[in-house]
């Protein structure tokens, strides 16, 4: 049973070192361990294991077009290779080798970005009936592979100019040449890929597939928070506005290029829920409106100015604590942005005591940090100021009134928290 899953990316674009890699990884293999290499050839015509290379590749005009020839242990037909292609490789124990489910792995992918792909014999996966990844098998000592190519943006000209099957081969397959075959999966592609809160960093090789590349909308004025909690954190951080950005998506986090911004005014007392519901439907009219202006060439893109960068880190149960000690308004904010999830709390009697609305409050007579100053509202003195708890949570039990609260405990006027 497969217990470790392992990914391997090759490092060069040398067609013998790229194979001596997969034979090793193949020797060195663990019992419960399915290793998923993946790998680009430069101008390349790679071999079945049983091929004559002179009948199936036009040999002379690869070299000297400064192309390269390799034979691979498996066998099938002759392929080629370019960095407009992507190679796959399964490795597993042979007991363990399950040609479907790696399969589905490749028609999944695919199908993320809208290509239905599907099956075709033993060896061809295609889209709309044509073929964009070719595979074939190997298996020595108990273990074995399952690789193949994927046609993403191949020079389908010099895939034409080197390989030479033969015509009973084409007649089988009812097409007249190699090219009439195969289809690249960018022509298949959507013309732009939108993403939208996906969490993840998009696969470099996938930035590109579309016509006009992969944009994004984001919940904030970038490059200020970027990451995944840029609502929160401009209201934890008190500020009086954010916004949504459209931006072209690139390697990095959040760090792509800006096609067009919508700033988002944020009200003192919204929390960091109220305010998702905003900009989120700010963010749908503005997203709406670039896929209008993204083809007809309406938006320039604006570079970050990566100095002036901030991070929005996800959100912790830990960091919603607060304490009276700390500034009143810092308190404030922090209920409002810890508000829905994961809830601003502070520590009593070993409990914690959530806190889900406040308001900012006097302290006239500047009592100590942590002071009942008065039950109706439940306010309490803090840094600079006091908090009127509006809605808390004792620790185990279910929403309430501060004001009940304080009353269950028994709290008067000149206690201490």
């Amino acid at each position: 049973m497969i217990q470790q899953l392992k990914l391997y990316e090759g490092q060069s674009f040398d067609p013998q070192l790229n194979l001596a890699v997969e034979e090793y990884l193949l020797q060195t293999v663990e019992p419960d361990c399915c290793i998923l290499y993946l790998w680009q050839n430069q101008n390349t015509v790679v071999i079945g294991r049983n091929q004559n290379a002179w009948k199936e590749c036009r040999t002379t005009l690869l070299e000297e077009e400064g192309g390269h020839l390799a034979r691979r242990l498996s066998g099938g037909g002759a392929v080629f290779h370019d960095l407009g292609n992507l190679n796959f490789t399964f490795l597993v124990p042979t007991d363990c080798y399950d040609l479907e489910k790696q399969l589905s792995v490749i028609q999944l992918a695919c199908r993320s970005f809208g290509i239905e792909a599907v099956r075709s014999g033993r060896n061809d996966i295609l889209a709309e009936g044509r073929k964009f990844s070719g595979n074939a098998f190997y298996q020595s000592g108990g273990r074995s592979y399952h690789h193949g190519t994927l046609l993403v943006d191949v020079d389908m000209t010099r895939m034409s100019r080197y390989l030479n099957p033969s015509k009973a081969k084409l007649e089988a397959k009812g097409v007249d040449s190699v090219r009439s075959r195969v289809v690249n999966l960018k022509e298949l592609a959507p013309e732009i890929i939108v993403v939208v809160a996906y969490g993840c960093i998009i696969p470099p090789q996938l930035l590109y597939v579309a016509k006009y590349g992969c944009i994004n909308l984001h919940v904030s004025l970038l490059p200020k928070y970027r990451g995944s909690a840029p609502i929160q954190w401009a209201v934890l951080n008190g500020d009086s506005g954010t916004g949504v950005s459209i931006m072209q998506l690139d390697e990095g986090l959040d760090t792509g290029d800006v096609l067009m911004v919508e700033p988002v005014d944020i009200d003192p007392e919204e929390t960091s829920g109220e305010l998702f519901d905003r900009v989120s439907a700010v963010g749908a009219k503005t997203l709406v409106t670039a896929l209008e202006k993204i083809p007809a060439g309406e938006l320039k893109l604006q570079k970050q100015d990566d100095a002036q960068a901030t991070l929005a880190p996800p959100l912790t149960k830990e960091m919603a604590q607060f304490h009276f000690t700390e500034d009143a308004a810092h308190i404030h904010n922090w209920v409002r942005g810890m508000n829905p999830w994961p809830v601003a709390w502070f520590a009593h009697e070993g409990k914690r005591i959530k806190v889900q609305e406040s308001r900012l409050a006097e302290n006239p007579q500047n009592a100590a940090p942590g002071t009942v100053l008065a039950l109706k509202p439940l306010t309490i003195a803090a840094a600079n100021g006091a908090v009127a708890l509006l809605t808390v949570t004792p620790e185990g039990g279910k929403p309430m009134a501060g004001t009940a609260w304080a009353a269950g405990r028994r709290l008067k006027a000149g206690d201490r928290l």
